[in-house]
């Protein structure tokens, strides 16, 4: 969610006071719009911003987070009133229909050995150059 975001630009908001926004003056009424794409791939905050790294959000001993810059900078369902309506019942179920998915099949590339191509087109939404190709075929339970 954080490296393929569905959509580059967050829903428009409307500042509600006059405000200032990294030294600029916003004035109230002003629309705003959030580039998640540009903020999810801040080289300041995420360290190789383009390299799939889980790791990134393991917690510490302490249980909290290792960067709090990295949580506060990891918006994939967008913030404020406009948050999408259906935040906690996809993340609910994005881990049991994972979880079913990789259970139920084999997954694997359809150029075995060829790792995929990770390069993306930004519109409206965020495409792929080359569709992702897969091979899937049913576990012999």
């Amino acid at each position: 969610m954080r490296m393929k975001p569905i959509a580059p630009l967050a829903i428009p908001h409307k500042t509600a006071n006059d405000t200032t926004l990294m030294g600029t003056k916003v004035a109230r009424g002003t629309q705003i719009m959030v580039n998640l794409y540009a903020l999810h791939h801040n080289e300041d905050i995420w360290p190789e911003p383009y390299k799939f790294m889980p790791e990134r959000f393991l917690q510490g001993e302490d249980g909290s987070a290792n960067n709090k810059a990295m949580e506060q900078s990891f918006l994939p369902f967008g913030a404020g009133m406009r948050i999408c309506a259906g935040m906690d019942l996809g993340k609910l179920q994005i881990a049991f229909a994972l979880a079913n998915l990789v259970n139920a099949f084999k997954w694997s590339c359809v150029d075995e050995g060829k790792l995929p191509d990770m390069s993306e087109q930004l519109f409206a939404v965020t495409l792929m150059k080359t569709p992702l190709e897969g091979r899937i075929s049913t576990r012999n339970v």
